[in-house]
């Protein structure tokens, strides 16, 4: 049976790319699985088998980066021993892949997202990380957007593999909340500012609604925003367990993500396995899977009214939002994590 190391950092914040790591590694049949991440995480308390950590002493982005890469050597280098397949899931260790091809490794690398991250959108690191992915044996891309992206550049190596969903974690509603949710990083590539300002302009009209942020703070924006909407209807209730997640999806009345930019968020995929309607911005990759009006609803980056709208549409009309509800669930049944992990594994194997 073959070893395969599964490489990622893995913070203490809840993070679709943690996820997506471990639900792989869980539902792996055929090969053997090590985690490789830092301990202190929400990664670190799942059960894997052979999980390996390392560790980070900084909340810092760029410095847990750097401390992650740099203490993860030894446990690379170790584990080169008895791995066959690396599959790594971040950008900054994009320079082991050229050292792994060295020795003999095969080497699989997950892209979170294209568009918005640096080491793509800026030209003089895409050329460094472009020369280390192109020695890589597969690229997978979670989202429709970024397959099309990267195959400009590896056309023979670039295949399209989702974000999943635990379907018996989320099973679907059978009530209908009064919270409209958010979930995800509080961060300006969220638009959260978006949310607050369309929440802003409908709460007279909609007095029992309360609006629930879900997920971790980073830097000075959502200080920002705390400040500026100083609102007891608007909750933000920070990290979040994946017990707590499945709860704020049960009692929400509508999900909606107003990402600037985006891969494929998992928090989408588990809002429409929960079976609530969505609303999400018109993104490549989020509309490769919501519909516009059939299971979810569209609307523009940074249309604050557009938003207005929509929310307007699903709180006064119950059957509509209920019906998309519907057919939400339906379409998440399509992103089982075991489907995912099999399609996973077949790359590993070569088949």
């Amino acid at each position: 049976m073959k070893t395969v190391a599964l490489v990622g950092l893995t913070p203490p914040i809840p993070g679709g790319s943690m996820w997506h790591i471990l639900e792989v590694a869980r539902n792996l049949k055929k090969v053997r699985p090590i985690v490789i991440t830092q301990k202190g995480t929400t990664a670190g308390q799942e059960k894997i088998e052979s999980k390996t950590s390392v560790y980070w002493k900084s909340n810092n982005t760029y410095l847990r980066n750097i401390s992650f890469f740099i203490t993860s050597i030894p446990n690379i280098l170790k584990a080169i021993k008895t791995v066959d397949v690396f599959h790594v899931h971040e950008s900054f260790l994009f320079p082991w892949i050229p050292y792994l091809k060295r020795r003999n490794k095969k080497v699989v690398v997950t892209v979170h997202g294209c568009r918005g991250f640096a080491f793509f959108d800026n030209k003089f690191l895409w050329g460094f990380f472009k020369k280390w992915l192109s020695k890589a044996d597969k690229i997978i891309a979670v989202g429709t957007e970024d397959k099309k992206l990267l195959e400009k550049e590896f056309p023979e190596k670039v295949v399209y593999i989702p974000n999943g969903v635990n379907l018996h974690e989320f099973p679907q509603a059978r009530t209908q909340g009064e919270n409209i949710v958010f979930i995800g990083r509080i961060h300006s590539q969220k638009g959260v500012h978006i949310l607050l300002e369309a929440f802003q302009r409908i709460k007279q009209t909609f007095p029992k609604e309360t609006l629930i942020l879900a997920g971790p703070a980073e830097g000075g924006y959502a200080d920002k925003l705390k400040k500026r909407y100083n609102d007891p209807r608007i909750r933000f209730i920070g990290e979040y367990k994946k017990e707590d997640l499945q709860k704020i999806c049960r009692e929400a009345k509508c999900v909606v993500l107003p990402s600037l930019w985006e891969g494929l968020p998992l928090t989408l995929i588990e809002a429409l396995a929960s079976g609530k309607p969505v609303i999400a911005t018109n993104l490549p990759s989020i509309a490769s899977i919501v519909k516009n009006k059939k299971n979810g609803l569209l609307v523009p980056p940074n249309d604050i009214s557009a938003l207005v709208t929509a929310l307007q549409l699903l709180l006064k009309n119950k059957a509509a939002a209920q019906k998309l509800g519907k057919e939400a669930r339906k379409t998440a049944e399509h992103y089982d994590w075991r489907a995912i992990a099999l399609k996973t594994e077949h790359i590993y194997l070569g088949q």
